[in-house]
């Protein structure tokens, strides 16, 4: 019996490349796509399915995406396994996602071969990360070397999505938390790095990994909120 396995990402050429990759060796065969998290956890609790490969960053959805998606699926499908598709390279934030139950990590700049090889190793109960993630993920320091590791996993979170261009408020309605939290996370993160400017913000999370999107035009100077 061939395995099942869903694919979450909000790229439908991802999607395809996915999809076209392991229905062309017989051994796999996709149970059902999702371009959200909202789509996605409606799929887990209706599709049968042996493995999960889904992206970290799917934004647009009433479902928040990145830490608090993994957590909710972790909680819900605890013995699922779960391959996570990604262009985040932020050593904490990989870090947060395995131990929120992630048991294999792709980066999507890697060969698409890590993606059957990554199946078969989760499903047999081991962990996975593709290379070159696996050196850096593996070096029992690098968590106390990195100037992230000072963080909590949600300053990192709240700083990862405001870093991506979404205001405070956006961010409170994802992850379901009060404005004034929100913005004390940010502002804490910030303080933890010893940054005083947006600006810096922004150069820091691009030279860190922890922003895919272009960083908008706004003040430099700290806001609370919007």
């Amino acid at each position: 019996m061939p395995i099942r396995v869903i694919i979450a990402d909000d790229h439908p050429v991802v999607r395809l490349g996915v999809r076209a990759l392991l229905e062309a060796d017989g051994r796999h065969s996709v149970a059902a796509e999702a371009a959200s998290p909202d789509a996605l956890l409606q799929l887990l609790e209706h599709v049968p399915c042996d493995v999960l490969m889904t992206d970290f960053s799917m934004p647009g959805g009433a479902v928040p995406d990145g830490q608090a998606m993994l957590a909710m699926i972790q909680r819900r499908h605890p013995h699922l396994p779960v391959v996570l598709m990604t262009m985040f390279t932020n050593v904490p934030t990989l870090r947060a996602a395995l131990k929120n139950g992630v048991r294999g990590v792709i980066d999507k700049a890697s060969s698409l071969q890590d993606i059957p090889r990554a199946i078969e190793e989760v499903l047999g109960g081991a962990a996975y990360v593709s290379s070159p993630l696996s050196a850096e993920l593996c070096i029992d320091h690098e968590e106390t070397q990195s100037p992230c590791a000072c963080l909590s996993p949600k300053e990192l979170e709240v700083l990862r999505l405001y870093a991506s261009g979404l205001s405070i408020t956006r961010i409170a309605t994802r992850l379901d938390r009060s404005v004034s939290t929100i913005s004390r996370q940010r502002i804490s993160a910030m303080n933890k790095l010893g940054i005083r400017a947006e600006a810096e913000l922004y150069a820091f999370a691009n030279e860190h990994g922890l922003s895919l999107a272009p960083c908008p035009a706004r003040s430099s100077a700290l806001r609370s909120t919007a």
